[in-house]
């Protein structure tokens, strides 16, 4: 029987409080009986752990997103808390998503792009540059081999010390974005931290 529910459940489900106390759980809820926060209420009954779960709820006109912390009662009952987390878990999804388009884009387009540190010298001259991401296409239009988590010096040896220089000249704002052209390669490079 469910003997006590706060004014937040009660706002939260949009059902007054009195429609649910004095009825069981599975009669207040149905979806519940069978689903993952069923078997959990059963086992805080049955073996008297206590349990913590996050659980997706769709029944009654509900979609909820909740976690749940339920406690065994002295008298063989279940104190359930539980927290309404359907927005942060919907951002979540939404970030998901996101990231995916963002991953399929930057692994199928054709341009070449690479995310680089730009490194000092003893000097405090910028004189290497470390890749931290670099699309298929950075690898076709360059020809070199994977580069991420590698310098360019380890790269390629001796690298152009133009390119360090003019990322360098990025990371120091002197210039927020650089387009340029150089023979038949069309370039540009911006910061992706602001400071």
């Amino acid at each position: 029987m469910l003997f006590r529910s706060n004014a937040v459940a009660e706002r939260l489900l949009g059902t007054p409080r009195a429609q649910l106390l004095g009825r069981s759980h599975w009669e207040a809820f149905p979806a519940s009986v069978d689903a993952p926060i069923g078997q959990a209420l059963r086992q805080v009954v049955g073996a008297g752990t206590d349990v913590h779960l996050t659980h997706h709820y769709a029944g009654e006109g509900h979609d909820l997103h909740l976690e749940v912390d339920a406690y065994p009662t002295g008298e063989g009952g279940a104190a359930i808390f539980w927290r309404d987390v359907t927005a942060r878990v919907r951002a979540q999804e939404a970030l998901s998503r996101s990231e995916e388009t963002y991953r399929a884009l930057f692994t199928e387009m054709d341009e070449a792009y690479a995310v680089v540190e730009v490194l000092r010298d003893e000097d405090g001259h910028w004189t290497d540059f470390r890749f931290l991401d670099a699309n298929p296409a950075f690898m076709q239009h360059t020809g070199m081999p994977y580069p991420v988590g590698r310098t360019a010096t380890e790269l390629l040896g001796t690298p152009n010390p133009r390119w360090a220089q003019l990322y360098g000249q990025v990371a120091d704002r002197k210039s927020t974005r650089l387009n340029s052209s150089h023979r038949c390669i069309s370039y540009a490079v911006f910061c992706l931290k602001k400071k």
